[in-house]
């Protein structure tokens, strides 16, 4: 996510605090690393109040890029929520026929009465 998107979801977020954000990005960046990239996204999500949902379900946690070609794997795929208590599931996909390097993320939220 740009720094232009990061403004803008921090402008809504407080513009509108009652509503509720998903973002489902590729943040192009492993948010487990400790690097500074790293650390201005934590930020970002911490000062939004984001809660990332591999973080609600670490049985999910697994990498978001596969290439086994090159042999590499990474996680720089993330969706993250704003209530983590509307979060019902989360899970990363591994179908048998893929024809990219990214897996697709499922998120199941809980609809507010």
């Amino acid at each position: 996510m740009s720094v232009y998107g990061f403004e803008e979801v921090a402008s809504w977020s407080q513009e509108y605090p009652e509503n509720q954000i998903i973002i489902a990005e590729e943040f192009s960046a492993d948010l487990e690393s400790s690097d500074v990239v790293t650390r201005y996204d934590d930020n970002f999500l911490c000062n939004c109040l984001l809660t990332r949902c591999g973080e609600l379900f670490p049985y999910a946690k697994s990498p978001t890029y596969v290439n086994i070609a090159i042999n590499q794997i990474s996680h720089i795929d993330y969706i993250v929520a704003s209530n983590h208590k509307d979060v019902a599931n989360f899970c990363i996909l591994d179908p048998d026929i893929n024809f990219s390097d990214q897996l697709s993320l499922l998120v199941e939220v809980i609809s507010p009465e």
